[in-house]
């Protein structure tokens, strides 16, 4: 029998979503720029499955944008944000432990003649925000950081580096929220986040969804052009069953997250206890409380990650 412990990589699809998928695909296989009935019927798909994904993050579903992964939402935020606002500046912000995704882009904005600084992380992979200020000045436009690091599980000051970020400025704030979603607590209005990527195959949905969150009012230049749709922010033909899978994944992620959640913390609590009871010499590397501390003091790790290094 397999024990299957990489749900960061990627997650079973819901029976339930497969089969929401099925339908799009043999029945209403409309495009949802076409003005016929089926046409309006795939329309309709993809509006109810932006409407599930706004209520996911606590936002409006004027303010998201569906694409291809959670790679081409980070991919549009760091280059859409950078030629946007390039006229004001040309220095970023991130981390050494962002995922190739932020990092890949930024060493492609260097190449342009963007300024690109990479802030330091303790043991825990949490960033300094004492460094963070320091790094800021009048040419700094973006800064992007992880919501939840994807190796150690540790949970960024995110709320801490959004305020700090509106304090200084007209500074960009995008946070790649892949391994957040459905596994932290998460609400974007009202927050100083401007820009959050999400990944539909983390969640129980289809694997080539993903979406981008762009808070109301931000101009972000679009990443793909071409036929105008996502309202000509990402061009290209819809892809209606994987949207409409991502949706409903959404939907069901947000009607369980409390009971899901706490299921997840004793799993990693009973896990983290069997280990240290059958084998001696580990090391813990992901910190020890999770979501439930935060607003404490000291790193907190998302439930869903736990990093363990093994003598030898």
């Amino acid at each position: 029998m397999l024990i299957y412990l990489d749900n960061s990589a990627t997650t079973r699809q819901y029976d339930l979503v497969t089969e929401e998928m099925q339908k799009w695909m043999q029945e209403e296989y409309g495009n949802p720029s076409s003005l016929h009935r089926m046409g309006l019927s795939a329309e309709q798909g993809v509006r109810n499955a932006r409407r599930a994904v706004a209520r996911s993050l606590g936002v409006t579903e004027e303010e998201i944008y569906f694409t291809g992964s959670g790679t081409e939402a980070d991919n549009t935020a760091i280059f859409g944000a950078a030629k946007a606002r390039r006229r004001r500046g040309e220095k970023i912000i991130t981390t050494k432990v962002e995922h190739p995704a932020v990092l890949e882009a930024c060493k492609r904005l260097e190449q342009s003649g963007f300024l690109v600084v990479y802030l330091n992380v303790n043991e825990f992979g949490e960033i300094e925000l004492r460094e963070l200020e320091e790094a800021i000045d009048d040419r700094t436009i973006l800064v992007s950081v992880m919501a939840v690091n994807n190796e150690l599980g540790t949970v960024e000051p995110i709320e801490a580096i959004g305020k700090l970020l509106k304090s200084r400025g007209e500074i960009l704030f995008h946070s790649d929220g892949v391994q957040a979603l459905g596994k932290v607590p998460i609400q974007l209005d009202g927050s100083s986040v401007d820009l959050f990527s999400i990944s539909g195959h983390k969640i129980h949905g289809p694997k080539g969804t993903g979406a981008l969150y762009i808070r109301k009012g931000l101009n972000v230049e679009p990443y793909l052009i071409g036929g105008g749709q996502e309202r000509g922010f990402r061009s290209g033909t819809e892809n209606t069953p994987g949207i409409a899978g991502f949706g409903l994944a959404a939907d069901i992620m947000h009607r369980t997250t409390d009971n899901r959640m706490q299921q997840l913390r004793l799993l990693r609590n009973y896990l983290l206890q069997a280990i240290r009871d059958e084998i001696p010499d580990i090391w813990v590397n992901s910190p020890e409380s999770t979501d439930e501390d935060l607003g404490g003091h000291g790193p907190v790790s998302s439930p869903s990650i736990l990093n363990i290094s093994f003598l030898g």
